[in-house]
């Protein structure tokens, strides 16, 4: 068990094993959440690897869709080639997700709204941290929790910079 409450199935330790997004109690129930939550933790710790790309389009169903930052793909092949456009001028980033909602549920299909800042290091080693909220359709394939949508919308402004000066 970790701080969160959580028990955790896999073995490493690193930021993303401590991502649950989820309050306490939700409607999707403890053994839904928890492989959720698995799935979750290990598709930002590949988002985060640049050399992971096989393991990153096995997160989404055939013709998934993805968008990000106004640019988009459909398929499996199409993301492919968005995910490299998306490492062109990236030289490491690292996610933290902070906060899930849990949408429509389905047997088999999860709607969910997430949140969270990103770290990106640029090639000439300038650092950003952007606030990130998301749109993700989780499905059951094969037995693997896939997303066959996600959106994700990006902003320059953290989550320290909302706050008013005399708060």
């Amino acid at each position: 068990m970790t701080d969160d409450a959580t028990p955790r199935t896999s073995a490493p330790q690193d930021q993303y094993s401590r991502i649950n997004p989820f309050p306490e109690t939700t409607i999707l129930g403890p053994a839904l959440q928890q492989d959720l939550v698995q799935a979750i933790q290990d598709f930002y710790r590949v988002s985060d690897d640049p050399a992971a790309n096989d393991a990153w389009l096995g997160y989404f169903t055939p013709n998934a869709k993805a968008i990000m930052a106004g640019a988009g793909a459909q398929g499996t092949d199409a993301l492919r080639r968005f995910r490299a456009t998306m490492w062109k001028d990236v030289k490491a980033r690292s996610h933290r997700a902070s906060s899930a909602y849990v949408g429509a549920v389905t047997e088999g299909r999860v709607q969910l709204m997430l949140e969270g800042v990103v770290a990106r290091v640029a090639p000439d080693e300038r650092e950003t941290v952007l606030s990130w909220a998301a749109r993700a359709v989780w499905e059951r394939h094969d037995g693997a929790w896939k997303m066959a949508f996600y959106q994700v919308w990006l902003s320059e402004k953290t989550g320290l910079e909302w706050v008013p000066a005399e708060a």
